[in-house]
């Protein structure tokens, strides 16, 4: 009964968003539940708050939160990846909007291992990097569709110096050099 109790009253008290006095009053119920209970509690709280924060707060902010609560054991696995992922989904969007899809997808690669091999970053790694060699394609196509073949080439040359295994350029240029004497 004790249990239901603090249960439904953090409950009342995260969906408010008032994480610091549910903290304070499973502090004051401590002596009074098991310890698991108060465990499964204290992790509640946890989650809301840093759910709360991903969805509310800054990159810079809910980045060392997420990593210090998975490291601590005060979210799970899974909470953390998702968390993770869209923290860093978020900010490769960002970045793309004002530095280009090159930057993201840069970011995304710098990553440490552990974030960087989960699905939803290989993913968005990969949309990254396509969409900053469809952004040289189409730069490449204008040129070249106004006959600037000397700057259409440039510019696929250019993209190969940073990405010299793109199978779109490395096609665009083939391509182009079929098509010139």
């Amino acid at each position: 009964l004790l249990y239901s109790l603090a249960y439904n009253h953090i409950i009342e008290l995260t969906n408010i968003k008032n994480y610091y006095t549910a903290k304070t009053f499973l502090g004051t119920a401590k002596e009074l539940l098991k310890s698991e209970d108060y465990a499964e509690l204290e992790n509640i709280i946890t989650s809301e708050n840093l759910a709360d924060m991903v969805r509310n707060g800054t990159y810079n902010e809910s980045l060392p939160l997420i990593r210090e609560a998975f490291k601590s054991g005060s979210i799970s696995r899974s909470d953390w990846q998702n968390w993770i992922t869209v923290l860093h989904q978020n900010k490769a969007l960002a970045i793309s909007e004002i530095s280009g899809w090159w930057e993201a997808w840069q970011y995304l690669k710098t990553l440490p291992d552990e974030e960087k091999k989960l699905r939803g970053i290989i993913k968005s790694s990969g949309l990254a990097h396509d969409n900053w060699s469809f952004e040289i394609h189409n730069q490449f196509a204008d040129l070249f569709n106004t006959q600037n073949f000397e700057g259409a080439e440039q510019v696929l040359l250019d993209g190969l110096l940073l990405d010299p295994e793109n199978r779109f350029l490395s096609k665009d240029l083939s391509d182009i050099k079929k098509m010139r004497p």
